[in-house]
């Protein structure tokens, strides 16, 4: 990343190990858009802002991916953002176990 840059990551609290659900970095242009980003899959695109990660974050071989963009301040999107994510794992774990996915309207 070249540079000293702002990072933020979100766990899911209340197991052991904890594992980051979605990590931020500060944009190129932060200081003045105080923006966060987060790589995430094309399909990931209806509830938040996005761009492209290599022109937020410019250095050699940045991704060419598209990203969440985050002000610093927006906890809820960051979190909205790592709570799909950790649903997108469980999804994914659940196929490579080859058990189905918990439902989250599903009785306790």
């Amino acid at each position: 990343m070249g540079t000293h840059r702002k990072y933020v990551v979100a766990f899911l609290s209340g197991g052991a190990p904890q594992e980051p659900l979605a990590e931020f970095v500060a944009a190129d242009d932060s200081e003045q858009t105080r923006a966060l980003a987060h790589a995430l899959p094309a399909i990931y695109t209806e509830r938040f802002r996005r761009d492209i990660y290599n022109e937020r974050i410019v250095y050699p071989g940045a991704w060419n991916k598209l990203i969440v963009v985050a002000r610093e301040d927006d906890d809820e999107a960051m979190l909205d953002h790592a709570l799909i994510q950790s649903r997108r794992r469980d999804r994914t774990w659940a196929i490579y176990r080859r058990e189905p996915p918990a439902r989250c309207d599903a009785p306790a």
